[in-house]
């Protein structure tokens, strides 16, 4: 069974994405174009939308974004069929079954190009009783970042008093890039000691009700002492004072992962790999 309509493109936002990849109730994108011009689901005559299926997303038009959902050969066979008609596009695959990426009908058709995520755990947490509460620092204070410790940050820079490569608030902290992403907000934390920044957590805003952490940096010289866990439960403290739930994203480090894992969140371990493939 083949649907192609727009009433797709709303099913996916309802139920694909927060299903799959933040699994958080009530997650739909703010911005109201996501890119996607168009979804063709490839499914059974009993599926629920959320399981054993496909969707195949065209993004642009040269490029899909097939989610994979399914172990079924005839579905991957008929979906990737399709894709045939359509030669001279760009093709990406997220599928949380890795031995999907060795299907006949996918290995006769494509190599692996790149492989986008595929160590980076997602972390998620719906609760704040899920928070593992970090013990309380002397001399530390987070706030959200405003124009006087934008201009603090420029002089520490200047000062070499910080890593200016990574912090530099031109580049990190501008609101108008996100904005220019499709992000409805962004907001910036930032940490002191002794009344010192040394470092800032990103929060952006893609989704109604969450805020994912995009970035967390500390200065090197005060690493491994906490600080960074005590910046992300502040961070998730403000977001459930404020009727947002906090989100890890993608943990890019081994570090990332045990900031998050020692705040509570709570690993996804269906995440979806995602692969570009490059056609034979």
């Amino acid at each position: 069974m083949i649907i192609d309509n727009n009433k797709m493109i709303d099913l996916f936002a309802e139920y694909d994405l927060p299903r799959y990849y933040h699994r958080c109730a009530d997650v739909v994108l703010a911005s109201d174009d996501y890119k996607a011009k168009k979804i063709v689901y490839f499914g059974n005559e009993d599926d629920d939308l959320v399981n054993n299926h496909i969707q195949l997303r065209v993004c642009f038009d040269d490029s899909f974004i097939i989610t994979v959902n399914t172990t079924s050969d005839e579905l991957i066979e008929e979906c990737f069929s399709y894709v045939d008609k359509h030669p001279n596009t760009d093709v990406e695959m997220r599928t949380p079954y890795d031995k999907n990426l060795q299907n006949n009908s996918i290995i006769s058709r494509f190599s692996v190009r790149e492989a986008k995520y595929p160590l980076n755990p997602v972390y998620y947490m719906h609760t704040r009783q899920e928070l593992i509460k970090t013990p309380t620092k002397k001399d530390v204070a987070v706030s959200l970042l405003d124009q006087c410790s934008i201009e603090e940050i420029r002089d520490n820079i200047r000062r070499g008093l910080l890593d200016g490569e990574e912090m530099d608030p031109d580049e990190t902290m501008d609101p108008n890039v996100f904005y220019a992403m499709g992000y409805k907000d962004i907001k910036t934390f930032i940490i002191r000691v002794n009344g010192n920044v040394i470092g800032y957590l990103r929060g952006e805003n893609g989704f109604s009700n969450v805020y994912d952490i995009g970035w967390v940096y500390i200065d090197p010289k005060y690493r491994n002492r906490g600080y960074a866990a005590h910046l992300v439960k502040c961070f998730s403290e403000y977001m459930f004072d404020n009727g947002f739930i906090p989100h890890y994203g993608h943990a890019i480090s081994k570090q990332s992962v045990c900031v998050a894992e020692k705040c509570g969140f709570k690993c996804d371990d269906e995440h979806s790999v995602c692969v570009g493939l490059k056609r034979l």
